[in-house]
């Protein structure tokens, strides 16, 4: 009884550390995208709601490539497939049709080689 409680009390504290990382990183890059968004109006860009907007997205997008980065040299096309269509999905959001066409051809031939096709 005494090990289920900890095991318990252990899994808890591990949640509450990955929670309290995910918030402290998104407040990171909520600084740092207003920081930029900032310094992009002061140059002249349109509002600062919409510098913040793309300084967010090219962060979100810096990351989500680092990702793709980190598996795409050791893992199986599955996983590339799966990181790529994460950044296609965020440029696609961001209404970057371009980039998204990019992405997503990426995500494809990762889903192909993986079905072995």
């Amino acid at each position: 009884m005494i090990r289920f409680v900890g095991k318990i009390i252990s899994n808890l504290l591990a949640m509450f550390v990955a929670i309290g990382l995910m918030v402290g990183g998104c407040l990171f890059v909520g600084s740092a995208a207003m920081k930029g968004a900032a310094e992009a109006q002061k140059n002249g860009g349109g509002s600062l709601m919409d510098a913040a907007k793309n300084s967010f997205s090219e962060s979100v997008a810096r990351d989500l490539i680092q990702q793709y980065e980190i598996v795409k040299d050791g893992s199986d096309e599955m996983a590339k497939s799966v990181r790529a269509g994460a950044v296609a999905e965020m440029y696609l959001q961001a209404k970057s049709q371009s980039d998204y066409e990019l992405w997503k051809a990426r995500a494809d031939r990762h889903l192909q080689a993986a079905l072995g096709k």
